[in-house]
């Protein structure tokens, strides 16, 4: 182990104009990963929304605030799957 903990130590080290470069790299990299999570959960959210969400003004233990009311499917998940509807029939299973 001391082994491994001289040979760190002999690792160049980064100068701080270095280290401020990668710093503004990383953010923008992140920057654009976050951008693009935002536009692809809203195109998830428009496609299993059936109407408008809202915020509803909201009272909970003395507390003011909001609820969010919102109504979906989940049809969208499935793509092209055309579910089967199984009834029991005397002890066999039907579908239709």
């Amino acid at each position: 182990m001391r082994g491994e903990l001289a040979a760190l130590d002999a690792l160049p080290t980064l100068d701080a104009d270095d280290r401020a470069r990668i710093r503004g790299e990383l953010c923008e990299l992140l920057e654009d990963w976050r951008g693009r999570l935002v536009a692809q959960a809203r195109q998830i959210l428009r496609r299993l929304l059936t109407r408008r969400a809202r915020f509803v003004p909201d009272t909970r233990d003395g507390t003011l605030g909001y609820r969010l009311e919102a109504e979906g499917t989940i049809r969208p998940l499935f793509g092209a799957f055309e579910p089967q509807v199984a009834s029991r029939s005397r002890g066999r299973l039907q579908s239709s």
